[in-house]
């Protein structure tokens, strides 16, 4: 590696080749110097070669015209050969000149050629740095846009990881909301309990639809359950791997895809549910309303109009009963609620039937079936599925 003697570093390798650009130039002014040095020799030894032939003919005129004696004449020949002698040495000397000088020229050209090949070198070198220099630029603007866009799609995910959670606890709260509601119907329908002696007909068909309809609605709010912890995991891990590893920009792209779909699909369900839920505390106020009215006593209403019930204390089962609820049959429903207790059998216990009908008009408006047989008796027990979240009895 050359080092530069007055900076003491490596140049880089535009600049050793500038520098031998340099070097190159300084050897064709030498030569160049060289030449014309040449060249003004040969013109010397020419105009002396020039000299002697003159005074070599003036000598060869002044001999023959001359009557010397022999001594003159052998004296003159000897000078004129001398001369011829030198005559022939400077020809010589000048064809080794001519020899150097074409030499020159050879390497002269040469130089040049060189010189200008690694001009349209440097030339290459530069429009090559430009491009590149171009191409820098635009990476680094690729790079800001990427990075901009790895902020945007955190940002985003982050605001559709905050709506799942608003939803989900909109959702928990509806339950909580239903569950309380059928609480306190349950509290409520528990003292008409005294007037569901006389009834022996139960709707095994209709009980049998709202237990499967009420599983089914709770698998439902277990899966959307499920999916929105396995949404909050993937959302976890997506983030931690964003800022513990380098992602190329299109598995982030597909990972913010995948999220944005489970997302919509749970937003989706959510709202479903939502629906459903309402729908269903609405048409149960609407039956629960209507059974009240036509079980509750004239002496319980006190004068205080059909829509109006009172409200008294939660009500303790008994010890010696059997746990059942008085309601009226859901057959009007279009969604079944969600929160419905569950039972462990599907089919009404032999007790059921010892009820006497009172008239065989308002005989199909009412049914009974069991209360959830996991409470204790003598408290109130939690009409929440197995498996739902706000369920403190749940496995899961």
């Amino acid at each position: 590696m050359e080092i530069n003697e007055t900076t003491g570093t490596i140049p880089s390798p535009h600049m050793r080749f500038f520098l031998q650009l340099r070097a190159k130039d300084r050897k064709i002014d030498e030569l160049q110097e060289e030449l014309n040095t040449l060249e003004v020799r040969n013109d010397e030894l020419e105009n002396v070669v020039s000299d002697l032939k003159f005074q070599n003919a003036r000598l060869l005129d002044r001999l023959n015209a001359s009557s010397l004696g022999s001594r003159s004449a052998e004296v003159l020949e000897e000078k004129n050969d001398a001369l011829q002698d030198r005559v022939d040495m400077n020809e010589v000397e000048i064809k080794k000149l001519k020899g150097v000088v074409a030499e020159k020229e050879r390497r002269f050209e040469a130089a040049k050629v060189w010189v200008d090949t690694l001009e349209s070198v440097n030339i290459n070198l530069q429009r090559e740095v430009e491009v590149l220099q171009c191409r820098v630029k635009e990476q680094s603007k690729s790079l800001t846009r990427m990075t901009g866009d790895m902020e945007a799609v955190e940002a985003e995910m982050l605001l559709e990881k905050a709506k799942a959670i608003r939803k989900e606890n909109a959702a928990f709260t509806k339950i909580e909301e239903l569950e309380t509601q059928l609480s306190e119907t349950r509290r409520i329908l528990l003292v008409e309990k005294e007037m569901a002696h006389e009834k022996d007909h139960l709707y095994e068909e209709s009980l049998a639809t709202v237990n499967s309809r009420a599983h089914e609605l709770s698998a439902k709010l277990a899966r959307a359950e499920r999916s929105i912890q396995e949404l909050r995991g993937q959302a976890k891990y997506f983030i931690c791997d964003c800022s513990g590893s380098a992602l190329q920009f299109s598995q982030l792209l597909g990972a913010v895809k995948f999220i944005r779909e489970n997302f919509a699909k749970l937003k989706e369900d959510v709202q479903n549910s939502l629906l459903e839920n309402q729908k269903a505390s609405q048409e149960a106020k609407a039956e629960l309303k209507l059974c009240l009215v036509s079980t509750t006593p004239r002496d319980l209403l006190r004068n205080k109009g059909t829509n109006s019930l009172p409200l008294r204390h939660p009500v303790l089962l008994p010890e010696d009963e059997g746990d059942y609820i008085l309601c009226k049959p859901l057959q009007t429903f279009k969604q079944d609620i969600p929160t419905v207790a569950r039972s462990s059998s599907a089919h009404c216990t032999k007790s059921t039937r010892d009820f006497k009908h009172r008239s065989k008009k308002r005989q199909r408006d009412y049914f009974i079936f069991p209360a959830l047989q996991e409470g204790k008796k003598g408290k109130l027990t939690s009409l929440t599925p197995p498996g739902s979240p706000c369920n403190p009895n749940s496995s899961e």
